[in-house]
């Protein structure tokens, strides 16, 4: 092998490390400290204060206060969500490169698209989500195409701070942990040997649900342990503007008296307030139209209430529902919505500022260029996720499409649920959508190249037939 050939060999083996490394330590760079939000900074004065409650995820706000007595501020979680993110990304590449260079060489390079990047930057309970189930995922695949139960045991804690990082987290870890129990079967074969016929069909889809199963018990004895058991019922935001909604188009106001009767509350104001797309303009305000409670009885009356006018009005339910679900998607609005405000820094708490230098600047122009193009649409994602599933059960999952119909499946089923329970049309709730369907879009390419061939014979025999 001559000189060249080898500098060419080693350039092909150490270019998606390369790019990986190069773009955990541009965002450290260019966004140091860390860009925060309302919520982040709620997150973390609870995790310093060590006193959580349960409107954000308490797992992710505990292991914030950790890192912010080792050093104080966001550093040490945006270091943590870029290590996972970018590890995982190096992780898929290491495994596919010498399958096909060119689409191995995809994985490190869609870290560094708009809509992928651009959230990647702000400390959010989204960014913990899909970074720690992306670098899951890469590790469940080196599970299944290595033969590797180390890199399968290594999944578990990811799994497990996943399913904690969001309250609805459950959606998107769902075919994961089922693709989990297939892996194990595959792993360890000696688990059907004295299971009747019938019985070991059904094992890896048994052993995926009692995995997840344990995955959500434990996760919610840890969130009962670090709130104390107290609960500030932080689903009553969507019921208020579920009920806020259809007040808004029946004319009738269907609240509890606690909510009637507040300071801030009439028919006027709630009419002038509502929008379709956030639950903010009326639980914000001094005083707010719409007060948050953390009363028992009054959460109770306020659920018999949204009962009341869900059966009452299904279709107007519906509707409003509708209507947020197409601003969160992007689907009816001219501008996405605050896609990543917090790019500038401005609300950062004051002693941690987020000082801008040239490669902020830079980025962040990069970020905003595109950031009414479909690539911030969440509709596109939804629906390249759909086609995936579709195409890849057309082809009856055959090797490598299984893992893509993973991802596809999960980032679908999460972008999904929010159709009934999103709060208000922010681009960071799809991120793993977005970015799960980007993983198993190159996970199908790579397999439609390397098997053209094989698929063209079989579709042409096919038609003969």
């Amino acid at each position: 092998m001559s000189t060249k050939d080898k500098q060419a060999h080693a350039f092909k083996h150490v270019i998606g490390f390369a790019l990986c490394f190069a773009g955990f330590v541009l965002t450290l760079v260019a966004f140091s400290p860390g860009l925060m939000s309302a919520d982040s900074v709620d997150q973390w004065q609870q995790g310093r204060a060590w006193a959580f409650n349960d409107v954000h995820p308490p797992m992710m706000s505990a292991l914030w206060g950790i890192f912010d007595r080792i050093w104080s501020g966001p550093l040490l979680m945006l270091v943590f969500h870029n290590l996972f993110f970018w590890s995982g990304l190096a992780l898929f590449w290491q495994l596919t490169k010498s399958k096909s260079f060119l689409v191995a060489l995809a994985f490190p390079c869609i870290g560094f698209m708009p809509q992928i990047w651009a959230p990647l930057t702000t400390i959010w309970k989204d960014i913990s989500l899909g970074a720690s189930l992306l670098l899951a995922a890469a590790l469940l695949y080196a599970a299944d195409q290595k033969k590797s139960r180390a890199a399968l045991f290594c999944s578990l804690p990811l799994m497990f701070y996943a399913s904690g990082a969001r309250l609805n987290a459950a959606t998107a870890t769902f075919p994961l942990a089922l693709w989990s129990g297939l892996i194990t079967c595959r792993l360890f074969p000696g688990l059907r040997i004295y299971l009747p016929d019938r019985a070991r069909g059904i094992l890896p889809t048994m052993l995926g649900l009692v995995y997840l199963v344990v995955l959500l018990f434990t996760v919610n004895l840890s969130t009962k342990a670090l709130t104390d058991g107290n609960t500030l019922f932080p689903y009553q935001q969507i019921l208020l503007h579920d009920l806020a909604g259809i007040a808004k188009s029946t004319g009738q106001t269907q609240f509890p008296s606690y909510l009637t009767e507040a300071e801030g509350f009439s028919r006027e104001r709630l009419a002038e307030t509502y929008t379709p797309c956030s639950v903010n303009s009326l639980i914000y305000g001094v005083p707010p139209v719409l007060k948050i409670t953390t009363d028992v009885e009054e959460v109770g009356a306020l659920r018999a209430k949204w009962r009341t006018a869900l059966f009452s009005n299904p279709l107007t339910y519906l509707k409003q529902r509708a209507a947020l679900y197409a601003c969160l998607t992007g689907f009816s609005t001219q501008h996405v919505w605050m896609p990543f405000f917090p790019a500038s820094g401005m609300n950062n708490p004051r002693p941690i500022k987020s000082p801008m230098n040239l490669l902020t600047r830079m980025f962040t122009n990069y970020f905003f260029f595109f950031s009414d193009t479909v690539l911030f649409r969440g509709f596109f994602w939804l629906l390249l996720a759909a086609g995936l599933i579709y195409l890849a059960l057309r082809l009856r999952l055959d090797g490598e499409l299984e893992s893509a119909f993973v991802l596809a499946t999960s980032g679908l089923l999460y972008g999904l649920g929010y159709f009934f329970y999103v709060p208000s049309s922010e681009f960071r709730y799809l991120w793993w959508t977005v970015l799960a369907a980007s993983v198993a879009t190159i996970l199908f390419v790579g397999y439609l190249l390397r098997n053209w061939g094989r698929l063209r014979e079989r579709s042409t025999a096919g038609l003969l037939k």
